[in-house]
C-alpha cells in the first residue's frame, strides 16, 4: 500500500509539472506574433463525430508530463479512458473545481462513472479523498462504459477569501484552483478553494516544507490562517518564514446512517463538523469522505446543513456541515434554523 506521504508527494509533483507546462504553452502561443496576410484558406473538412460535443480542451497541458499521478491501470475489457492529450484531473466535472493531478496522453485509467450532462468521465484516483477524479470527455477516448453509473455532480467548494499580501511580503500565488486546508495534509478538511491567480501572505511552512501557511481573515476563519500545497502555488520571499506546527487534528467521527428516505448529506471530502453554521464556529469532529448523515435543517442562506451526529460528538445530537462539501439526496422542504452567532 502506498503511504499517504508518498501518494501526496506524487500528486504534488504531477500538479506542479502540469501547471508549469500549461503556463509555458500559453506563453509560447502568446509570443507567436501576428500572421502574414495570405490567400483564403480552403474550407476545413467536416468534424468527425466524437463522444462529446466538439469543444476546446481547456484542461490540456501542452507538453508531456514527466510524472504521472498514482492511478490504477484500466483492466482489459473493463471501463477505460485513454487520454488523447495531457489533461488535468479535477475534483468535479468542470474546470472550476480543484485540480488533483495530470493524466499523460496515451495513459489509460479506470472509468468509474459519467457526469449528469455526459461531458465528463470519473476515473479512479485513489490518492483523492473521494477515490476518484474527473476528466473532460473531449480529452479522452473511452470504451466499455455502457454500464457505468451516472454520478451526482458534487457542489463546487466555496471560495476562500484571502487578504492580499503587501508587495514585499512572503507570498504565494495559486497556479491552479487549490484547496486551503485546516492542516498540512490532504486528510485535513478544507476551508474552501483559492482560485488560480489569487495571492496570499505566507506566514509559515510545514516541517517538511510541502505546505505553506497563508493568512486568512480571522472574522471568517477563527485561527486566521490555512494551508496550501506548495506544488500548487508559486511562492516568493519565503526564505525566512518559520515552521508552523500543525496542531491537533480533530477526532474522526462517522455519523449514524440516515433513515431510509430521509434527507441526507454525503461528504465528498474530509469535512469539519461544527457547533454552528460558519467557519468561525468550533470544530467538534471530522467526518470522512463517503460518510452520510440525516439533514434536519439548513441555515438562512442554505450554505450550511444541520445534521444528526453521535451524542459523543455533540450532546444535543446535532451539528453543522458546509453544503459545499456534500452531495444530497431525498431533499424535501427543510426548516430554516437560526444557528448560533459567530463568537
Amino acid at each position: 500500500m502506498i503511504s499517504k506521504r508518498k501518494a501526496a508527494g506524487t500528486r504534488r509533483r504531477a500538479i506542479s509539472l502540469a501547471a508549469g507546462l500549461l503556463m509555458a504553452g500559453l506563453l509560447l502561443s502568446a509570443c507567436g506574433g501576428a500572421a502574414t496576410p495570405t490567400s483564403p484558406a480552403p474550407e476545413p473538412p467536416a468534424a468527425v463525430p466524437t463522444q462529446a460535443p466538439p469543444a476546446a480542451v481547456p484542461t490540456a497541458a501542452p507538453a508531456e508530463l514527466a510524472v504521472q499521478p498514482v492511478m490504477p491501470t484500466a483492466v482489459a475489457g473493463g471501463p477505460t479512458a485513454v487520454a488523447n492529450v495531457n489533461t488535468f484531473v479535477y475534483s468535479g466535472p468542470g474546470t472550476n473545481y480543484v485540480v488533483y493531478a495530470g493524466l499523460v496522453g496515451g495513459r489509460s485509467a479506470q472509468v468509474t462513472g459519467r457526469s449528469e450532462d455526459g461531458l465528463w468521465w470519473a476515473i479512479s484516483v485513489p490518492v483523492s479523498p473521494a477515490g476518484n477524479g474527473w476528466v473532460v470527455g473531449s480529452a479522452v477516448t473511452v470504451s466499455g462504459v455502457a454500464d457505468v453509473p451516472t454520478l451526482p455532480t458534487p457542489p463546487v467548494p466555496p471560495t476562500t477569501t484571502i487578504p492580499a499580501p503587501g508587495p514585499g511580503d512572503p507570498q504565494a500565488t495559486a497556479l491552479v484552483n487549490t484547496f486551503v486546508r485546516s492542516g498540512p495534509a490532504e486528510d485535513w478538511p478544507a476551508f474552501g478553494v483559492a482560485p488560480a491567480g489569487v495571492s496570499g501572505r505566507v506566514i509559515g511552512r510545514s516541517d517538511d516544507s510541502a505546505w505553506w501557511a497563508v493568512r486568512l481573515e480571522p472574522s471568517n476563519v477563527g485561527v486566521g490562517y490555512g494551508w496550501v500545497l506548495a506544488s500548487t502555488v508559486n511562492a516568493i520571499n519565503t526564505q525566512d518564514v518559520p515552521v508552523v506546527a500543525a496542531g491537533t487534528k480533530p477526532v474522526l467521527a462517522t455519523p449514524p446512517p440516515p433513515p431510509a428516505g430521509a434527507p441526507a448529506a454525503t461528504a465528498t471530502d474530509f469535512i469539519n463538523v461544527r457547533t454552528g453554521p460558519g467557519t468561525c464556529h468550533a470544530v467538534l469532529a471530522v467526518a470522512p469522505p463517503g460518510s452520510s448523515a440525516e439533514i434536519t435543517g439548513l441555515s438562512q442562506g442554505g450554505e450550511w446543513f444541520q445534521v444528526r451526529v453521535p451524542a459523543q460528538v455533540a450532546s444535543s445530537g446535532l451539528a453543522w456541515v458546509s453544503a459545499g462539501f456534500v452531495v444530497t439526496r431525498n431533499m424535501a422542504p427543510l426548516p430554516v434554523i437560526p444557528g448560533p452567532a459567530c463568537p
